[in-house]
């Protein structure tokens, strides 16, 4: 899905309370490596890595913000920002700054 869209990187954010479940898909990441399906894809021209992200598990659940500040390793609490005002890319506003 990540390449259909023309993303390079995708996150997978797992709670912290799961340790079992970061070690399995940091194993599974390890594979995808080791087998070409991640980095660069299959050796062509595409690339796509999969980054995991470990939360504290303090994000207010189903609020936006909270769980897009703990992926960006900050605080789990909300922005007070709509979370649609900061989409288009993780770690920062969709322009660039700007």
């Amino acid at each position: 899905a990540g390449l259909a869209v023309g993303a390079s990187k995708g996150y997978i954010y797992i709670r912290s309370e799961y340790p079992d479940a970061i070690e399995v898909m940091s194993r599974a990441v390890s594979i995808g490596h080791d087998n070409n399906i991640l980095g660069r894809v299959l050796h062509s021209s595409h690339e796509f890595d999969i980054e995991i992200r470990v939360g504290a598990g303090a994000y207010v659940c189903g609020e936006e913000t909270s769980l897009l500040n703990s992926l960006e390793g900050k605080r789990g609490g909300g922005s007070g920002q709509a979370a649609t005002a900061r989409a288009g890319r993780i770690h920062g506003p969709p322009n660039g700054g700007q």
